[in-house]
């Protein structure tokens, strides 16, 4: 258990840290690092054997994605993009033209 002065102590070297990524400083353009290597992607693209293994031996894209994003994941994101326009339009000031006004919430 980490007591209060260690917690202290830890906070402050937190803030030292991110006072250290704040600091600017130039960029000396003559002395840049070389580029990273550029690996060659050597195996074959689309949904590995094993995986159609575990997905019952389906071609369908979808299926890999539902394992990931479930209905309730995409009720969510439907809910926090839906809110995100309700406070959208409810602190704009819209003009006639705007696309913003095409926008429809799903349910």
């Amino acid at each position: 258990m980490l007591s209060s002065e260690d917690e202290y102590s830890e906070s402050e070297s937190d803030d030292d840290t991110l006072n250290a990524a704040r600091c600017w400083c130039p960029i000396d353009l003559q002395a840049l690092s070389p580029a990273p290597p550029n690996f060659q992607f050597t195996s074959t693209p689309g949904i590995s054997s094993a995986a159609k293994n575990f997905l019952g031996d389906s071609d369908d894209p979808m299926m890999f994605f539902s394992i990931f994003f479930d209905n309730a994941v995409m009720s969510f994101i439907m809910e926090e993009t839906n809110r995100y326009a309700e406070d959208f339009f409810n602190k704009t000031d819209l003009t006639p033209s705007s696309r913003a006004l095409n926008w429809k919430i799903r349910i």
